[in-house]
């Protein structure tokens, strides 16, 4: 299955990455976009889990609701930077994120880490800084934007912690369920903070919370069946993938410059995501 376990966390971070796009073009606030996705999965997953599993059940509950807090707030944090500053500047601070779980995967999960993925992260993170110092020219960019996406990181790192926690007890869908339904109040309580609209969109901005479901929680659906078959080293590092497809996209469908300075780091981000790859491959994530 690790195999499997592999193309699913690929595949993944495909639909986040397409998911970007679609913040980035909506017309809501991001706290407010992410809050009608929430409505909208809640009732879709609600009513599949009902009907396949039964009624939800408090101990369940329980064990998915560090997860739902952590994404849900992420999500909140991540929507709001993304229409405050470029794309690619969020998405390659959230590619910091195997460096704040490398040490956890190692010393939580005794997962082994090979030196030539250490080097590779250095070196990643090299490359983030680039793209970072690259746009702080942009007319997009904006300091708040990428302190909004710094917070982000720190929870979609405590997601993945919980998430992969809460596998261990919880099925796949499970798990996206309660997440759905716990994350609504703490999306509501987010957009009042953030100062953000609570109302339900009109018209085709339907279309951008329906997306957002469609794609990106997709891709949480499929990660999160992932944690139970590949290493949370391996998952983290091809989030790497992210700030490629979601700039690359970016410079395609709304023309958000990078200039040469940027370019580089990509192209640093693409050779250690290659590394990561073939590594996987030859079996060299795995735990003890």
């Amino acid at each position: 299955m690790q195999n499997w376990g592999r193309v699913a966390v690929i595949i993944g971070v495909m639909c986040w990455s397409l998911g970007n796009l679609i913040v980035r073009d909506t017309p809501l606030d991001g706290p407010q976009a992410a809050l009608w996705r929430y409505v909208i999965g809640a009732v879709l997953y609600g009513v599949v889990y009902r009907l396949s599993t039964g009624p939800l059940r408090l101990s369940h509950a329980l064990v998915a609701a560090p997860a739902a807090v952590a994404i849900a707030i992420e999500i909140a944090l991540f929507f709001t930077a993304i229409q405050r500053t470029t794309v690619a500047n969020v998405t390659v601070i959230a590619a910091l994120l195997p460096l704040l779980l490398m040490g956890v995967a190692v010393r939580r999960y005794r997962e082994t880490v090979p030196p030539s993925i250490v080097m590779a992260t250095v070196i990643g993170v090299g490359g983030v800084a680039a793209v970072v110092l690259g746009s702080s020219d942009s007319l997009r960019w904006s300091a708040s934007g990428d302190l909004l996406a710094v917070g982000a990181l720190v929870f979609f790192a405590a997601y993945f912690l919980t998430a992969k926690e809460a596998r261990a007890e919880l099925s796949t869908f499970a798990l996206q369920t309660y997440s759905m339904i716990i994350g609504i109040p703490v999306l509501v309580v987010s957009c009042v903070v953030l100062g953000a609209d609570l109302s339900p969109p009109s018209g085709s901005a339907w279309l951008h919370p329906i997306g957002l479901v469609a794609v990106p929680s997709t891709g949480h659906l499929l990660v999160n069946w992932a944690h139970r078959h590949v290493t949370l080293t391996f998952t983290s590092l091809m989030t790497l993938a992210v700030p490629v497809l979601s700039a690359g996209g970016a410079w395609l469908a709304f023309g958000e410059r990078l200039n040469a300075v940027q370019v580089g780091g990509m192209a640093v981000t693409i050779m250690v995501l290659a590394i990561v790859i073939v590594e996987g491959q030859r079996g060299r994530f795995r735990a003890a």
